[in-house]
């Protein structure tokens, strides 16, 4: 698992920009307990791989998605991730966290592809 290139993809899709200086996210944290304003992280200081409070606004931002006019939603459970939409995400690990890490990067990817 790459955590810094997988930790900027989903910076970027939560609406974080690459800018000055160089190598650094422009990314407000979300929720506001963990930031008050918008910061610059490198990406190896992101904590979406180790932080359920970094993490789970993004399954949230995922589950307000709709696409081809489907919602999707998440489910979570034990050691699995289940991603439910136009397509679906299945991800078994090792732990919670890491599930739900990789099946949000699988989606991700996904939803980048049909994007473009």
């Amino acid at each position: 698992m790459n955590n810094l290139k997988n930790n900027k993809l989903i910076a970027e899709f939560m609406g974080g920009i690459n800018e000055m200086p160089k190598g650094y996210i422009l990314y407000c944290c979300i929720p506001d307990k963990l930031c008050k304003d918008t910061h610059f992280f490198k990406p190896e200081d992101m904590q979406f791989h180790s932080s359920w409070d970094w993490f789970m606004p993004v399954v949230a931002k995922i589950e307000s998605l709709t696409i081809e006019k489907i919602p999707t939603f998440v489910q979570i459970e034990w050691n699995y991730c289940f991603i439910y939409g136009a397509t679906t995400i299945h991800m078994e690990r090792k732990s919670k966290l890491e599930a739900v890490y990789d099946a949000v990067i699988e989606f991700i990817k996904l939803y980048n592809k049909q994007k473009n």
